[in-house]
């Protein structure tokens, strides 16, 4: 009797050990339920600014089995440089019915802006490696939560913002009641798109007086790597502005000025219409005659 115990008790152990080698599938299969089949079926930019990029990974989840599975849901970590950046869970308490395929998204949002302040080498890059490491959570007879993990692999655009360069102001004509001058900007695009300046709402103050304060349409292309050039006209009234404008005009001092307002661009890039480009310049500036 007690040999047939210890048998019994070998027999147990050595089932539970090959179960915790072989992992929950063999447990799956015991019970007859097979495990689910997952498949990445598309990839795709949901949205790409300067600021942000929106990755929104389609996933099609097929159940094999006769009766219905329930989906729990899902870890997901963005891996940049072989590094995790971003991670998050999402819930789902969905069903899977038996014997059908269900689809449903992974949105994630990746901020450019932590990006580079933790990958600097990435500044000079125009793209960069992603891995999707996902895990999908499901509560399976018999078993209970089991985890199913797939990765997904791609590459990301690199937007960086434009530079807006004060050059310089000329002024072009003066008399005792008017000026004539105009305000240069240098606009440097370093990204591998063009872009294309559609219009520009600006302020513009010299010695804490505003000199312009307008909605310039305009129609300018910055090429891809390069820059362009922006010229806006500026004309002042002494009239309405005082003869201290005037005498500001005829100083030879350096003048403190700002410049603020947005950019209204488009790209080369479908999915990246319609951007506001902040500006906020300040500084010293000397008037060319």
């Amino acid at each position: 009797m007690k040999q047939f115990k210890k048998s019994v008790l070998v027999i147990v152990a050595t089932s539970f050990l090959v179960l915790q080698l072989t992992g929950c599938s063999v447990v799956n299969q015991l019970a007859g339920v097979k495990d689910p089949e997952f498949k990445v079926s598309n990839v795709s930019l949901s949205g790409l600014s300067f600021d942000k990029a929106d990755l929104l990974l389609d996933v099609n989840v097929h159940n094999p089995n006769n009766i219905a599975l329930k989906f729990a849901g899902f870890n997901y970590d963005l891996l940049i440089n072989e590094n995790s950046f971003v991670k998050g869970y999402q819930d789902l308490g969905q069903t899977i019915q038996a014997n059908s395929n269900s689809n449903f998204k992974v949105p994630i949002q990746l901020n450019y802006k932590n990006l580079y302040d933790t990958f600097q080498s990435l500044m000079d890059k125009d793209n960069v490696d992603y891995n999707v490491l996902l895990d999908f959570d499901f509560d399976l007879p018999v078993v209970g939560k089991t985890t199913f993990p797939i990765n997904e692999k791609g590459s990301l655009p690199l937007p960086k913002v434009p530079a807006v360069k004060f050059q310089n102001l000329k002024l072009d004509k003066l008399s005792l009641t008017t000026a004539d001058l105009n305000l240069d900007i240098v606009i440097e695009n370093p990204n591998n798109f063009d872009l294309t300046i559609n219009n520009f709402n600006y302020d513009l103050n010299v010695d804490g007086k505003s000199w312009a304060k307008s909605i310039s349409a305009v129609k300018k292309k910055i090429p891809k790597k390069g820059k362009n050039v922006l010229s806006i006209p500026v004309s002042l009234n002494f009239l309405t502005m005082g003869q201290t404008v005037y005498q500001t005009l005829t100083s030879s001092e350096p003048l403190d000025y700002s410049l603020s307002g947005k950019m209204d661009l488009d790209t080369s890039i479908p999915i990246m219409k319609k951007l506001a480009l902040p500006v906020d310049r300040k500084g010293k500036l000397n008037i060319l005659r």
